[in-house]
């Protein structure tokens, strides 16, 4: 099987069997926690395994309620106007976690702010989620334009002159080809060639003289680009942004001439809780957590911690009480300072180069 079947194959579970907790009070109140993603993408494992892992945790302490997860398909396609949020509003959730797509989360956002529902994103980078002056959103990830300047980092610090940008035609990639486009101009780096992966393919003749190619775009279009690589004999860098830290991710880097890295979730592996987390994490999916593992798990967290205020207080007091938790609870992502739109305000990136078949922590700049 090469390395693009087999990360297909990777991402086949069952979130609904997943996520059937067993019945503990039914005399207490019940407390339903809505998730969501798409089942084409190996994320929606993260996310799930890591609500998981929080809602284990939670659970341990025996809260006064009855908790009940609700999962929910949602769609990547940008002209299909997904049910998967109203239907986890006509199911009673009380929180919802997930929607990792910027197209899914940016229409899912405003049926939650209706419904005065919290939206808690473990995985969407794109800037406009806290730029619609939604107050039940609070963002757990970076943004594009954050993550742009960290991939440029890269491209400097090897030293490159001449890219090629290249991007899927999504709307997460082109969101953050835009930004890249600016980050590496103003930075010196000549763009010397761009794809929007539908155009020319990425030749021998067109990558010669390049040092390094960058991409944004999923990870499964990321897999299909080292693939093109290879074909073309291509021996410089690869730098991806965030979607492509996942351990299916790693087989497709093999073979390629050059080096490959990956910018993500800036996790604290040296924090008190993370290898007890770790653990779980393992325990549970079986693999190594990944992008959205630590942010989906911290959601889940702290979401179901502050559930009695929602209860008691309502949805804003509920979003004030994670933001103020946030400039001094230290997480396995640090404080992440949420300011008043729900945006974290000290989100910070880890670079990964791959190496021998894992994702080995790029230092940083001295």
């Amino acid at each position: 099987m090469n390395s693009l079947a087999t990360i297909a194959g990777s991402t086949s579970f069952n979130p609904g069997e997943l996520l059937r907790l067993p019945r503990t009070n039914n005399r207490r109140p019940k407390v339903r926690l809505g998730i969501s993603s798409n089942l084409t993408s190996a994320h929606a494992r993260e996310l799930c395994f890591g609500c998981l892992a929080g809602a284990q945790e939670w659970l341990q302490s025996d809260p006064p309620y009855e908790l009940e997860l609700l999962w929910e398909e949602d769609t990547l396609d940008e002209n299909d106007d997904s049910t998967a949020p109203r239907r986890l509003v006509r199911s009673g959730a009380d929180i919802v976690i997930g929607h990792c797509s910027s197209t899914e989360a940016l229409r899912a956002a405003q049926v939650y702010e209706q419904a005065g529902i919290p939206f808690l994103a473990p995985g969407t980078s794109n800037p406009l989620l806290t730029a619609m002056g939604l107050r039940n959103v609070v963002r757990y990830y970076g943004r594009d334009d954050d993550m742009a300047e960290a991939m440029t980092d890269v491209v400097v610090r090897g030293g490159a002159g001449k890219v090629a940008l290249v991007w899927q035609d999504i709307l997460y990639g082109r969101t953050l080809a835009g930004l890249l486009r600016g980050t590496l101009v103003r930075s010196g780096i000549e763009v010397a060639t761009e794809s929007d992966g539908k155009g020319h393919a990425l030749t021998a003749t067109n990558l010669a003289g390049l040092d390094t190619v960058v991409f944004a775009g999923t990870y499964l279009a990321g897999a299909e680009l080292l693939e093109q690589l290879k074909e073309a004999g291509y021996r410089g860098s690869v730098v991806l942004g965030d979607d492509a830290y996942l351990e299916e991710f790693l087989a497709a880097a093999q073979g390629l001439q050059g080096e490959v890295y990956v910018v993500s979730t800036g996790v604290n592996t040296d924090h008190s809780d993370y290898e007890a987390f770790r653990q779980r994490y393992v325990d549970l999916s079986g693999l190594e957590p990944g992008a959205y593992s630590v942010t989906s798990y911290l959601a889940a967290r702290q979401g179901l911690e502050s559930i009695h205020i929602l209860a008691q207080r309502g949805l804003h007091a509920f979003i004030d009480k994670i933001r103020m938790e946030s400039f001094t609870k230290d997480s396995l992502v640090g404080k992440l300072h949420v300011n008043y739109k729900g945006e974290p305000m000290n989100f910070a990136w880890n670079t990964h180069q791959v190496k021998d078949g894992r994702f080995v922590k790029w230092p940083s700049r001295a």
